[in-house]
């Protein structure tokens, strides 16, 4: 009988590797150690495996027979917790040979765009619709205007044709005939409507994840489509033959289903080459090839592996040539695959040192965090790994699932067309992962106490059987954003339309759960815009490099009048090339920095363009905001589902005005036309048409503290048609005395040692370009402003943050709240011995601000919790409910970086600490500076209070803490003095 076993390697020869069992739950392998030695032996298809090896690798060793004590596998997969896409690993097996080497060069590579593209793009939009649609539902000037409006801006700079069209034609008859007469011929009991189109599986067994275009709810049906041509020699025009790379995604997706339903029989497997009249291609299995796929599977991981140990060092003398494993020299080598590796190469060997330097320590630090954010340090349950190596128990812990939800919507009956994008999840209150609170979820979508889930997350759901624990590895899984969260419902935006709803008809008797995900495809636009920095224009890399001051032109005057921030629009439009405004709490650093900027450059410059994006769509929200009420016109790019949800705003999102557009023209016109654009870092980076078609005098970059160098490569590289640079002045906003980036990475391992790297400032990869630049010009005005009028705060709160993180630099700004005479303490310290005692008195604190407020009270403004850990949080809540008032369910109670951005007019502050080593939790993201301890977290914390501060928790503990024991001090001294 075979068996599938989890190992941890210890030692190998060239005939056999010695590991010892161990479980999938992480927290299963603490006596790992005691466990029986086993004996694996390297049969001649695993050969390679000994050069991939390492002490306390984890193998996954599938399909074993063992006998005399000695385990012989079928496959073996090296860290299978790091799931590889399948379509990736399939593009490597070109003609050259597939290497992992070339597996990475590829993530460098411009992201292409051409007519081929567009047709593939179409051709799987007319699949969706040859099963969702009806005949009649399906006319070619239907298809032609879903397409225009999900595809516009690449359309911009790629127009098609009558040519273009013809082939779409034909490429639809084609698909419709092969789904409505060649597949149910070669398919008995095929059944149209139980296909799913483009579900997504995770194998951690196999260490494969794949989205798969076609595929029968039975798993019965496999389909891939590819719109372009077909393998060589083709003997019949009409009917294609199998390239390799499709061949080899098709076997991996039949593995993956092999040994995700284990029961089921093999599907009947297709490549549907819709180019060709004939378009259906039967395959088989082909075990030589499926090995082949699973040593690059493995090559892939391992080298990932190394390169957060070691470096990326060998891509500064690595050669096309190298890449050329199966020694080709023919035409398809020489005029097109070699060109293409030497156009990434090239600027890497041509380099400066420091040039290289940077792309290459950067490029290992992006690397090590996507490692970091799939299986953490490998040891413990980190990482999206967590989704199999925690229990359900462990999760429900840790908030990070929930359970037993029931699937409303979409009903089949009620919808229909194509382009399904949302569920809708009504939750059971009685369910233990929902900790039994009937208040789960705010009204105001910012909570979600008892579970680790919030608005904007991105998530992946699935159903599982009632009598079952739900393994988000035994099932297909809907990639999703979370758009809506109350009490008793969750509504999700699939990132995947699924085009037939009747699909979901299935699970109506099931339950459904929910975990987090994360957008691993940002990892290809983080490389690709660290390579586009080595070809920016040479004063453009220097600038980033610090090896030229920006430019200054002091003759310049702004145009407007600013009234109090005059100084800063004149210092604005002094700097030519880039500008650095320090924003601290409750400065106005949108409302002031950004829109002064703002109102200058569109007043001095009728035609002048501007970007305005930040990290998150929270912060893109404020800045629409703040358009609008200036009568800003402006596009928002990308955020769809997660933008707020009114009509004043979704008027201005891209997608609503392309829409309106009759065709290219009047998209481009509207490109043209529209001096505005707003969106988040990560929506540009996927749009990079934007920053080809339109040129910008200036990007403003909020949040910039938060945002890692990586993540501004993209924009700051960016270049026109000539070379040019697309962006003519930058603007960075940001404070790096609050949150900075979350980063999975620890410090040891971001940490920077090279010289030349760390005389520019580049110290640590974890901290923000804006912080490197800053710590270069903070003291230099005609580069770097301070903001110093606070308007939050009263001055009472705001005096403690002041004196201790900003050497007393910030000023009141005299409003009303901040004149206001209060007979109650502004601060009070309140000590308490427990957690759990804390929780009541928080509590509490909360009842006494909601009487005080009266008729007045509003949840959204009265009143915040600031504690932080999840379990605090539902312990206040649960304390909260005692008290039965309803008002109190809707205010927010979360961790100070979900606050990071907010204000409350009074802040209750739980530091939740029983024991000395939880300071060390507090104090993640302090730092040195100048001499004076910096504390991001608890200045964050302490400053979204407008009119009371209220601190709780365990003073011998805290004062344990020389910043945190002045703290008290400083309240007790205050209120003496009160």
């Amino acid at each position: 009988m075979t068996q599938n076993l989890r190992v941890r390697v210890e030692s190998w020869n060239d005939d056999c590797i010695f590991v010892r069992r161990i479980s999938r739950r992480a927290a299963d392998n603490a006596d790992v150690g005691e466990s029986q030695m086993l004996k694996v032996a390297i049969t001649p298809i695993h050969a390679y495996i000994s050069t991939l090896l390492r002490q306390g690798v984890t193998l996954n060793i599938i399909d074993a027979l063992e006998r005399d004590g000695v385990i012989t596998p079928q496959l073996i997969v090296v860290e299978p917790d790091y799931l590889v896409d399948i379509s990736a690993i399939a593009a490597c097996f070109e003609d050259y040979g597939p290497s992992p080497q070339a597996y990475l060069l590829r993530q460098l590579m411009p992201q292409p765009l051409s007519a081929a593209i567009l047709i593939g793009n179409m051709a799987g939009q007319m699949l969706d619709e040859a099963l969702s649609l009806p005949p009649d539902g399906r006319s070619y000037a239907q298809t032609a205007q879903r397409f225009f409006e999900d595809n516009a801006l690449a359309l911009t700079i790629t127009p098609v044709g009558p040519e273009f069209h013809d082939e779409a034609r034909r490429q639809a008859q084609n698909i419709v005939h092969a789904l409505t007469n060649d597949l149910p011929q070669r398919v008995s009991g095929y059944d149209a409507s139980r296909v799913m189109l483009e579900p997504s599986f995770f194998s951690e067994m196999l260490g494969l994840q794949g989205r798969m275009d076609f595929l029968t709810t039975d798993h019965t049906v496999l389909i891939e489509q590819k719109a372009g041509t077909c393998g060589w020699p083709q003997r019949d025009p009409s009917t294609p033959v199998y390239a390799e790379k499709h061949y080899v995604q098709m076997l991996l997706y039949m593995l993956l289903l092999r040994y995700t339903f284990p029961d089921g029989a093999p599907p009947a497997a297709f490549l549907l080459y819709s180019k060709y009249p004939n378009a259906l291609l039967p395959l088989g299995y082909a075990p030589q090839l499926v090995y082949e796929a699973m040593r690059l599977r493995n090559e892939i991981v391992a080298a990932e592996f190394t390169y957060a140990r070691e470096g990326i060092d060998f891509l500064a003398t690595i050669t096309p040539d190298d890449l050329n494993l199966r020694h080709r020299h023919g035409r398809l080598w020489n005029s097109y695959q070699r060109p293409k590796f030497e156009a990434v190469l090239a600027p890497i060997h041509s380099a400066t040192a420091l040039e290289r330097a940077y792309f290459l320590r950067m490029l290992t630090f992006v690397h090590t965090e996507h490692l970091w954010q799939k299986v953490g340090d490998g040891t413990t349950s980190h990482g999206a790994a967590a989704r199999w190596r925690c229990s359900l128990d462990e999760k429900k812990e840790e908030g990070s699932i929930i359970i037993g939800m029931t699937l409303e919507r979409p009903e089949v009956a009620s919808i229909s067309g194509t382009h399904v994008a949302e569920l809708l999840f009504t939750l059971n209150s009685d369910d233990s992962s929902l900790s039994s609170q009937s208040s789960l979820y705010s009204g105001r979508g910012s909570a979600g106490e008892a579970s680790d889930f919030r608005l904007g997350d991105i998530v992946v759901v699935y159903p599982y059987a009632p009598d079952s624990e739900p393994d988000v590895c035994r099932d297909v899984v809907f990639r999703a954003i979370i758009v809506g969260l109350k009490a008793d419902h969750i509504r999700v935006h699939l990132r995947a339309a699924e085009g037939n709803v009747r699909v979901f008809s299935e699970t109506a008797h099931r339950p459904w759960a929910m975990e987090h995900d994360f957008m691993e495809s940002s990892v290809s636009a983080l490389n690709r815009g660290l390579h586009s920095l080595l070809t920016a224009p040479q004063p453009r890399r220097d600038l980033l490099l610090l090896q030229r001051r920006p430019q200054v032109d002091d003759s310049l005057r702004p145009v407007l009048d600013h009234g109090d921030f005059n100084d800063l629009a004149q210092r604005f439009v002094q700097a030519r090339d880039l500008f650095l405004i320090i924003g601290p709490p409750g400065t106005g650093k949108t409302s002031f920095g950004l829109m002064t900027a703002v109102r200058e450059t569109l007043a001095r410059d009728a035609h002048a363009s501007l970007l305005l994006v930040a990290y998150t769509n929270r912060a893109v929200d404020e800045i629409c905001s703040k358009l609008l009420a200036d009568g800003i016109d402006f596009l928002r790019v990308g955020g769809d589902a997660a933008t707020a949800a009114t009509s004043e705003m979704y008027s201005h999102l891209l997608s609503t005005r392309v829409k309106a557009a009759r065709g290219i023209a009047d998209v481009r016109r509207l490109l043209t036309m529209t001096r505005v654009l707003v969106a988040t870092t990560s929506a540009i980076s996927a749009q990079p048409v934007l920053l080809i078609t339109k040129h910008f005098d200036l990007c403003i970059v909020d949040e910039a503290s938060q945002i890692l160098e990586p993540q501004l490569m993209t924009l700051w590289s960016a270049t026109n048609a000539d070379g040019s640079t697309t962006i003519e002045r930058f603007l960075l906003i940001g404070d790096h005395k609050q949150l900075p980036a979350v980063v999975c990475q620890p410090s040891i391992v971001s940490r920077v040692y090279d010289a030349q790297l760390r005389a520019i400032g580049l110290i640590d990869c974890r901290n923000s370009l804006f912080h490197r630049l800053l710590h270069r010009y903070a003291n230099d005005p005609t580069v770097c402003y301070l903001l110093r009028r606070q308007g939050r705060m009263h001055p009472d709160i705001a005096d403690f943050p002041n004196r201790c993180f900003y050497g007393g630099q910030l000023t009141d700004a005299g409003l009303s709240h901040q004149l206001r005479v209060s007979t109650t303490p502004r601060m009070t310290f309140i000590d308490v011995l427990t957690v759990e005692g804390e929780a009541a008195v928080i509590a509490e604190a909360v009842l006494r601000a909601y009487q005080a407020a009266g008729s007045s009270f509003d949840a959204a403004t009265t009143v915040g919790v600031i504690v932080p850990y999840r379990k605090q949080i539902a312990a206040v809540r649960s304390c909260l409910q005692s008290f039965h008032i309803s008002a109190l369910a809707d205010i927010t109670i979360d961790t100070v970086e979900r606050y990071q951005g907010s204000q409350r007019d009074t802040i209750i502050y739980g530091f939740t600490v029983s024991q000395q080593e939880q300071l060390d939790f507090l104090r993640a993201t302090s730092f040195e500076e100048d001499g004076i301890t910096i504390d991001p977290k608890l200045n964050v914390a302490l400053t979204r209070a407008r009119e009371y501060l209220i601190i709780i928790g365990n003073a011998a503990i805290l004062s344990q803490d020389p910043l945190f024991a002045r703290l008290i001090e400083h309240i007790k001294s205050y209120s003496s003095l009160t």
